[in-house]
């Protein structure tokens, strides 16, 4: 007999690695004294997705006092995202211990010119 639909094609690695960040560290592995809250500058960083996933908002928290950046991006491109946190944490350049990684290294970068 004829079949309608296509026939599933059985994949060799069953994990999925599709939109995972290369080189990322779990929260997990992060140092002690983040988790303990008592210092001020310990930021996090996080993506809210818009209707049908066109635009976005970037977040930044700061940890001990629940300080809240937000800005609107237009995509959420890792490019634009780090140039999103940057603008936002430049004020506050004084004060920030910790932040995430692609902000962290696109910070340096931006310092260095």
């Amino acid at each position: 007999m004829r079949h309608a639909h296509k026939k599933y094609r059985e994949r060799s690695d069953s994990h999925d690695h599709r939109g995972q960040i290369q080189g990322r560290v779990n929260m997990d592995e992060r140092p002690a004294i983040v988790n303990t809250k008592k210092r001020i500058g310990e930021w996090e960083i996080g993506t809210i997705m818009g209707k049908r996933h066109k635009r976005a908002l970037l977040s930044l928290v700061e940890r001990k006092t629940q300080f809240t950046l937000i800005r609107k991006l237009e995509k959420r491109q890792a490019d634009l995202v780090a140039e999103a946190a940057i603008d936002l944490l430049n004020p506050y350049e004084e004060t920030v211990c910790t932040i995430p990684i692609i902000a962290r290294l696109t910070m340096n970068i931006s310092k260095s010119m």
